[in-house]
């Protein structure tokens, strides 16, 4: 259950026209928008498979009291369910503001797949965490696909999927891997994670299994610069 919450920064296919000039530059020009700004309290919306919750989370706070649930109630949680708490607690900004997509996107090597006059999208091998070895047999299976603003530059939409299935172990194999999220305006212009849903379908130890998850942010409030 604790996997459950770790929704981690990570496609429908989109098709390239061979007339298309490969431009990245409102993908630079989103990577490089403003990260800084006001604080902000939001709601989080979660359900993963049968668990549904709801809480105020407030980045401001010292870690451990950024969580306040709101139903259920802290003591009928689950001690799989508290460790996931704890890790929402602590990736509280981290899992709220897109531009943290941005560093899953390589500056170099993404190519133009669609355009409309307001938006580019693009498609991209998602970078790894370099700190994280096990991040980067997941990433090598993976496409990335990122929708950016031209006129106020910043990330719209970002997605990572599976082409095909893939072993990430001996015992495991992947069959579908989807992660989609949508991206929404703050008050001060940023772009926040409105929407995000994860997928993945597979077998482990000669078990299929199905893992759904999807939060949603919203109700912000300003509480800090």
């Amino acid at each position: 259950m604790q996997r459950a919450f770790l929704i981690a920064p990570l496609l429908m296919a989109t098709h390239s026209c061979p007339s298309m000039a490969q431009s990245t530059g409102p993908l630079i020009a989103a990577l490089d928008a403003k990260t800084s700004g006001p604080v902000y309290s939001y709601q989080l919306d979660i359900t993963v498979d049968d668990f549904t919750g709801r809480a105020r989370i407030y980045p401001d706070r010292a870690i451990g009291k950024r969580v306040a649930m709101i139903s259920p109630k802290r003591t009928a949680l689950t001690s799989d369910e508290r460790k996931g708490l704890k890790d929402i607690d602590k990736d509280a900004s981290e899992d709220f503001w897109c531009h943290h997509f941005a560093k899953r996107i390589p500056r170099k090597g993404a190519r133009l797949v669609r355009q409309t006059a307001s938006t580019a999208t693009y498609r991209f091998n998602p970078l790894p965490d370099p700190k994280d070895k096990d991040d980067a047999k997941l990433m090598k299976h993976l496409t990335g696909t990122v929708t950016v603003a031209k006129d106020r530059p910043a990330i719209l939409s970002f997605a990572l999927s599976a082409p095909k299935s893939f072993k990430p172990a001996v015992v495991a194999r992947v069959d579908t891997f989807s992660l989609k999220a949508q991206c929404d305006r703050s008050p001060d212009g940023r772009t926040f994670v409105k929407t995000i849903d994860l997928k993945v379908t597979g077998s482990a130890m000669l078990q299929s299994f199905e893992d759904k998850q999807s939060r949603r942010h919203s109700a912000l409030r300003r509480i800090a610069d």
